[in-house]
Formats: structure tokens, sequence, C-alpha cells
């Protein structure tokens, strides 16, 4: 260690400050453009040295303005810090404060940090209250959608803070081939008051846990990923979430319903059988010998499971599953309550589609899960979930999902009916689609039992664009480093997960039930660019 700080102490480079933007601020609070924003306009009347001249002294002001200080009570260097003049910013190299060091600092953040105040959102509501910034009441509002919403907006989202004032892009459109699924959403949006982004994200997730394991997507050699989503629909109370989720899997869970009750009736034929079977064997003193394997069953869906229970699922259907939640918080608070830190660690490998092994008095669960696919969907407030990112979530669990929020402009419901006959071409699609993928017979490998999928490629033109845009990704996760709450460094696996459902859904829903076996294998760019547009959307 003594070595390390001496290395970077005569390796110290004086850094250059630019005067950009504030990059670790929501701008949840952001006034439309023209106007001033709160710490925008704190900024540029507040002087740093007025909020920092009782921790530190004066030392000297150089020709260009900069001003040199030190630490109050340092006895071991001849300066701390820098307060430049062209910025107004504070740069520290001292670590003997309660300010970072080697980090440059406005006066708005050094605000945040004497009053405890967070500065994606605290800081800049408590500067409003303190009149700093445009009013609100008087800035006319543009309700044209934007193109895109920035990463803070995103990260603001994932914090439960407030909306900004301007219409924000709806969750976008992903089936390009039969539009007759989408308008349905539309029409149940326009009449019922669902958002669509509860509509169409709900879908999405409960796509990608009916595809399953069947498919996969090579990004490229060696990099082959499986199409399983974590995500969160984030509302207030009245919001309609559930009501959302309730229309895109009702008809879901009555397929799930339907294959739990040709299970139990199979099983409990079966177990009548094996118990005759071994009655006899012990009469005859002959050996018992089952009559065939034990039934399967084709269930897809999970409430609340144990993690005992999601691993015992997991291991004996590889098809894909999914968890799905009135409030998706229970599933943070209930991880760990039987198995200290095992719930989560396997959570996390389900994420990535791997395996994962319990250890019990130093012997292996015969339930390991060889070839896991497990979604994850349900609903939360902004309040919980704010919880549970000032909780902290070191294991990265929270970090791995994905957050779908509407505007807050909800709609509200009419008089007018949806015909029975789209709610029933609705429900018909969405079962077909589920007996495509569920009753479907697939290879296993012979010495593992793991599932074989289907492998998806990318054409050239989309392999290029998909590597273009992954190395986009990349530039922000290097940039935001350890300042994001959305899933920054997960969205390139993220690309790869959605363009596999996307790929897939396209090309099968509506079809027929050979459809997966006629599909084509190879994704385009219009698939691409669709996932680009998603997580955007994420993001």
């Amino acid at each position: 260690e003594l070595l390390w700080s001496a290395s970077k102490y005569y390796n110290h480079i004086e850094p250059t400050i630019a005067d950009k933007p504030l990059e670790r601020i929501s701008k949840a609070l952001k006034t439309p453009e023209g106007a001033i924003t709160p710490w925008d306009d704190y900024n540029a009347k507040t002087d740093v040295w007025d909020l920092i001249s009782s921790e530190f002294s004066l030392v000297k002001t150089l020709g260009n303005g900069d001003r040199i200080i030190i630490r109050n009570g340092a006895t071991d260097s001849e300066k701390s810090g820098t307060i430049y003049a062209d910025t107004n910013n504070l740069y520290l190299f001292t670590t003997g404060t309660q300010y970072p060091n080697e980090q440059k600092m406005t006066a708005y953040e050094v605000f945040c940090i004497q009053n405890n105040l967070d500065p994606r959102n605290e800081g800049a509501i408590r500067l409003r209250e303190l009149s700093y910034g445009t009013p609100l009441e008087r800035v006319k509002t543009n309700t044209k959608p934007r193109a895109k919403m920035t990463l803070e907006e995103a990260i603001a989202i994932a914090q439960g803070v407030i909306r900004p004032t301007e219409e924000e892009p709806e969750f976008p459109k992903f089936l390009y081939t039969d539009s007759a699924i989408d308008e349905i959403l539309v029409k149940a949006s326009d009449i019922n008051g669902y958002p669509i982004d509860f509509l169409r994200g709900n879908l999405l997730a409960t796509l990608s846990a009916i595809i399953g394991n069947g498919y996969q997507v090579k990004v490229k050699n060696g990099w082959v990923v499986k199409g399983n989503l974590f995500m969160m629909m984030v509302g207030g109370q009245g919001s309609m979430k559930s009501p959302s989720a309730r229309f895109i899997n009702g008809e879901v869970k009555k397929s799930n319903q339907g294959f739990k009750n040709t299970h139990t009736i199979a099983k409990t034929k079966w177990d009548a059988e094996q118990a005759q079977l071994k009655a006899q064997a012990t009469k005859s003193g002959n050996m018992y010998e089952p009559s065939g394997d034990k039934p399967k069953s084709n269930q897809f869906i999970m409430g609340s499971p144990t993690g005992e229970a999601r691993r015992s699922r997991l291991a004996s259907n590889q098809l894909g599953q999914i968890e799905m939640y009135d409030e998706v918080k229970t599933l943070f608070t209930s991880a760990n309550q039987y198995r200290q830190g095992s719930d989560i660690e396997d959570l996390l490998s389900y994420w990535d589609g791997e395996g994962a092994s319990a250890e019990r008095n130093d012997e292996t669960l015969s339930v390991d899960p060889v070839s896991p696919f497990l979604s994850i969907v349900g609903s939360i407030q902004p309040k919980p979930l704010k919880e549970l990112k000032n909780k902290g979530t070191d294991n990265g669990l929270f970090e791995r999902f994905l957050y779908v929020a509407p505007e807050t402009d909800f709609k509200d419901e009419d008089e007018r009916e949806m015909s029975e006959d789209m709610l029933e071409q609705y429900n018909r699609t969405m079962k077909g689609f589920v007996d495509m993928f569920k009753l479907r017979t697939y290879a296993y490998e012979q010495d593992t039992n793991a599932l074989l999928p289907t492998i998806l490629t990318l054409s050239p033109e989309a392999s290029k664009l998909s590597m273009d845009y992954r190395n986009h990704l990349t530039s922000i996760e290097r940039k935001y480093n350890n300042e994001y709450i959305a899933p920054i460094p997960k969205l390139n696996t993220y690309f790869a997960k959605i363009m596999n459902t996307v790929h897939v859904a396209n090309q099968c829903l509506g079809g027929s039930r050979s459809a997966p076996d006629n599909m084509p294998t190879v994704i385009g760019v219009e698939t691409v660019e669709i996932a680009k547009r998603l997580i955007e959307y994420f993001f």
C-alpha cells in the first residue's frame, strides 16, 4: 500500500478541468429548454470558497485567478487543493475531508455533501424550495415527444423521482411482422387506460419466458446469450400496473394452470401405478422397476417461490420459467430468508443463464439446475424502489433489473368497450404461442441432460450494426463508471437478450404450431434496430 501511494504521488499529473454539464445530477427536475435549472442557478450565484472557507485556508491566488487552498490543521503538505477560476470548481488532493479527492466538484455538489443530500434528486428539490432556478409555473412546457430520454432521466426513474414536465417517449413497439397484437395493446391503452409502457413491457418479459431455452443468440464465437429478462414496472398507486399485467397474462396464466392440472392428474395416476408395482414386487420377492419415466410438468409460471422451490422447478423443467410478482419488492425481502446469501447468488447465476450448485451437509443436492432459464417481472411503487436503492445492493441483483416507467399523465378509461372478437383474438394468439413452445419436443444432451437450443446468428450487416452499438454502450459504461443506478454494465448483454425475444416473437407469434421449426435462424438489421430502441428506452 505504501509503494502504491508513493507511486501515485510521484506520478501525479495536474488535471485539466473541463467545464461540462454535471453528469451525476438527474434531469428529473430539469425544466424545459430555455429555463434555468436549480443547480445551474446555484452554481452561477455561489462561490465555492464561501461554502468551504470554515474548513480550509487560502494559501495564495495565482495569476490566472486559481486559488490554492489548504485544509485547516494540515501539516504534511503545502496545499490540499485548488479552486479553478474559470469554472468555480473545487478539486482536492487530500483525503482527510468529507469531500471526495481527485474529483472536480461544483458548488452544487459541495452543497449536497454538506447537507447530506443526494445530488440526483434531493439536492435539486431543496434548491427549488430555496427559490433557485426558473419557477416551474412560469415555464411553458413542450408536449412533443422526444426522440429518447437521457441517462440521468432514466436513473431518476429508477430512483422513483417525479418525471419531467415534458412528455417522455413511450415503450417502443417491437412486433413488426404481424402488428395485430400491438394494435390490440394500443386499443387496450386507449379504451381501458392501461399505460402502453406497462402493456408492452409485460408482454416482452412474458414472451421471453415462453420462448425460454429453445433459442439462444450467438453474439460472437464463444459468446452465446439466453433471452431471459428481469423487469420492474414502476408506478405509484392508481397507475394501472396490476390491471395491465392481468390483461397481458390472463390467458397465459390459464394455460399454465392447465399444464398444472394435467401434470397433477398424470402424476397421481403414475404414483398409483408405482405403488401397485411395488406391492407386487414385494409380494413376489422381485425388485421393483418403475413403469416408464415420472411425468414432467410444463408449468412455467411461479409466484413467490422459496430458493429451494425455484431451484427444484428450474432443475425439473428447462423449457423456461418466469416469476410474476404483484410487488417485486417481495423478491428482495424474502431472498436469503432461509439460506444466507445463497438465494441472491443463485439469482445472479440464473440471470447469466448458468446453473447453481447448493451444498448442504457436505452433500450436493440432486436438484441442481443444469441449464436454467428464469425471467422475472413485477410491479413496484417509487418509494419502495428508492428504499431498495438506498439500502445498497452490492450483490448486483438490483442492478440487473430493467425499469418500465410511463409518463405520469395517465389516460382515463371511457365508456367504450373493447370488442369481444379483439379480446378473443389476443387470447387465442397467446395460447397458441404458449403451446407452440411449451408442448414442443426438444433434444437433450446425453451426458448432462441439458436442453439443446437452436442457435440464432446475426447477418453480416446486423453483426456490424450490433458491434457498433455494443461499443457505444461500453463507452457509456466507462463514462459513468460507478455512478449508475440502471443496469448500465449489463446493457450489452441485455441488448443480445432482447434481440433473441424480438426475433423469435416476430417470426412465430400468430403463426402455426410448426412455425419454430420453419423460422429463419439469422437475425437481420430490423431486429437489431428494434433492440437498440428498446435499450435506449431502458437507459
